[in-house]
């Protein structure tokens, strides 16, 4: 590890087991004068591709995790928002406090006198 401290890690995908809930949007689908390349051959073969390139980016990210084992893992909600999708900043910061608070008891953990002690003697 190249910083010593607890690292904390901010993951944007969900977790492994949630990947079958959420599929992906086709870009094509919101540009009105594309949508309906959506429903042909091409668009089809545009969605596969899109999922195939998020499943590896998914994989990466999770066997990044494995590989760094940061003591906190924070994932916010946001598997709902699609590549094209223009959401409001109060939603992701909220989003994105909800999942810091989720994590509060681990982060003080690891930041506190005894996490400091485990680093110190591990």
């Amino acid at each position: 590890s190249l910083y010593p401290g607890p690292v904390v890690a901010v993951c944007l995908s969900p977790p492994a087991e949630e990947w079958a809930q959420s599929a992906p949007s086709s870009p094509l689908a919101h540009i009105p004068a594309l949508a309906v390349v959506d429903r042909l051959r091409a668009g089809q073969a545009l969605r596969v591709f899109m999922r195939a390139l998020e499943i590896a980016s998914r994989s990466f990210t999770e066997l990044r995790l494995q590989v760094d084992r940061p003591e906190v893992v924070v994932r916010p909600r946001v598997s709902s928002v699609a590549m094209f999708d223009m959401p409001s900043v109060e939603l992701m910061k909220g989003v994105g406090e909800a999942a810091m608070l989720e994590k509060l008891g681990e982060l003080r953990a690891c930041f506190g006198l005894r996490g400091t002690l485990r680093r110190l003697l591990t």
